[in-house]
């Protein structure tokens, strides 16, 4: 068991463990409950008190939180999903990008609860999307569709204005990061050309492009983008190829590259978050084990951990206090399972949740 050391208050603070932690777990919903759906498309955050908001998706979408120690799932408007991203801003409303095959539409739910929908954009085939809140709370999405573009788009007095990036041919591992000043950043893969080359891209009124890696047969579909407090972009993504996972950095205006794991078939549909001290995380799949790991970086390097075997499509997301949140499906069960390591788990006490927490064998 790993020793670590805390202070109690309302919400937990913790300090990262040197070695693995004990992880516990909670079921969001069951395999009857999914109705038998795989949850592939997990995002979410954690709010200022703590609480953790999720959408997923599996042929519709669902929103879900903690209310009164019970995980409350609803459906996120009409018009259905495959992929959904959120937001949750400082008044406590949770902000939806979701696309159907033909339809990316933008969902708002304020705290007091209700569900409203309207369609950003139609008639392409979208496979990609991303949302973010500008430094006043309004809404932005990105989003790769099949018209072969990035596009990016800003809801300025209720309705959306839309700048369509360059036409760059078949794309995938699209992901999009909003930093402090209301930047978007984005990162995808370009798939038509042999060897693949990855993108990255930011926008201020003028589309900004970038190649973070060198063109590489291996660039795959699975990749995710995070900035830190000083508004630095990093990515990360799994190799195609040598099956490895690589992360990527951009501190001094130049890329740099790493690989975080290399053991076996490792970092398929990888999450990447940082956390308020600028720490980098990583959810990502082991597939030589069928397990799902957690990762982060210290003076010392990478850290990683198993937090759970017979798993897969993680997500991660941090709390304002340094928290590590993860989500994903138990393949055992088919369920979606919430995991927090031990000491963040005492922040579930304020909102009533601990007693449904289980531990878990990896």
């Amino acid at each position: 068991m790993k020793r670590f050391t805390f202070s109690c208050a309302l919400v937990a603070c913790w300090c990262l463990p040197a070695v693995a932690t004990d992880w516990v777990f909670q079921t969001v919903q069951t395999y009857d409950q999914l109705r038998g759906g795989v949850p592939s498309s997990i995002d979410w955050e954690v709010d200022g008190s703590g609480r953790p908001h999720m959408v997923y998706a599996y042929g519709s979408a669902r929103y879900a939180t903690i209310e009164n120690g019970v995980w409350r799932v609803e459906s996120v408007g009409a018009g259905g999903g495959r992929d959904a991203s959120m937001s949750v801003d400082e008044n406590g409303t949770v902000h939806v990008a979701r696309i159907s095959t033909y339809t990316l539409f933008y969902s708002a739910r304020p705290a007091s609860g209700g569900w409203t929908t309207e369609t950003v954009q139609s008639d392409i085939d979208f496979h990609g999307v991303g949302i973010g809140l500008m430094p006043d709370g309004t809404p932005s999405i990105g989003w790769n569709g099949n018209n072969d573009r990035v596009t990016y788009a800003e809801r300025i007095n209720s309705s959306w204005q839309i700048a369509a990036g360059m036409d760059i041919g078949q794309i995938g591992g699209f992901a999009m990061a909003m930093d402090g000043t209301g930047t978007p950043h984005f990162t995808w893969t370009y798939m038509q050309t042999y060897p693949r080359r990855m993108w990255y891209a930011t926008y201020d009124g003028t589309w900004h492009y970038d190649n973070p890696f060198p063109q590489s047969a291996g660039m795959s579909w699975y990749s995710s983008i995070a900035v830190d407090s000083q508004n630095r972009p990093f990515i990360a993504f799994y190799r195609e190829g040598t099956n490895d996972l690589y992360f990527l950095s951009n501190t001094l205006g130049v890329w740099t590259s790493e690989v975080v794991a290399s053991a076996g078939d490792v970092g398929a549909g990888v999450s990447l978050a940082i956390d308020s001290h600028d720490v980098p995380h990583l959810a990502y799949w082991d597939g030589s084990n069928n397990a799902v790991m957690h990762g982060w970086r210290d003076a010392s390097g990478w850290n990683l951990e198993q937090v759970s075997a017979h798993a897969r499509y993680p997500s991660i997301a941090v709390g304002a206090d340094g928290s590590v949140h993860l989500a994903f499906y138990d393949t055992d069960y088919g369920s979606l399972i919430y995991a927090v390591p031990e000491p963040a788990a005492i922040s579930l006490l304020a909102l009533g949740g601990l007693a449904l927490i289980r531990r878990r064998r990896r």
